[in-house]
């Protein structure tokens, strides 16, 4: 690893720089091992989907990803921040889970929703707005309403109720 570090206890915060601003991603220092047996630079990269920065390297051609490389780049698993902080990449904060779980602790809808609100979109048949939690191909909960406010008010609580990592 070529980046600058500093060790605070069980924290180690790795410096990364991102056109001029000065960017820190924080691992366990039990972990530094792994971050340094990287033989380039880690950097930020700032994904516009999620809107937040994710700490990559680029080694021979391939990248890397820190989140990954610390929990054991798993085959097929995807790893998640927990609590949606990406630079924060201390092993209490990640998880490996499926692509379907993953989808579960989103936190904000897509920026091209017509609703801006996560699992509401506009029922074009029904003309009514049209609140939907799916997890495995199976519906836990679907509704329709005639005004906006009154499907985010649903959808935030059918949410707080069925699914264990929403926000």
């Amino acid at each position: 690893m070529k980046n600058n570090y500093e060790i605070q206890g069980n924290d180690t915060l790795i410096f990364m720089d991102y056109h001029g601003l000065k960017i820190i991603t924080i691992i366990d220092t039990e972990d530094l091992s792994i971050a340094k047996s990287f033989e380039g630079k880690w950097y930020p990269y700032y994904n516009k989907k999620t809107k937040s920065y994710y700490t990559y390297g680029c080694s021979k051609c391939s990248l890397v990803q820190l989140h990954r490389l610390v929990m054991g780049n798993p085959v097929g698993l995807i790893i998640d921040h927990v609590n949606h902080d990406t630079l924060l990449n201390k092993k209490h904060n990640l998880r490996r889970v499926t692509n379907a779980e993953n989808m579960q602790n989103l936190v904000r809808a897509y920026s091209n929703s017509k609703s801006g609100i996560l699992g509401v979109t506009w029922n074009k048949q029904r003309n009514k707005w049209e609140c939907q939690i799916v997890i495995a191909g199976k519906h836990l909960y679907r509704a329709l309403f005639n005004e906006l406010e009154d499907a985010k008010c649903a959808m935030e609580s059918a949410r707080k109720d069925l699914l264990p990592y929403s926000s």
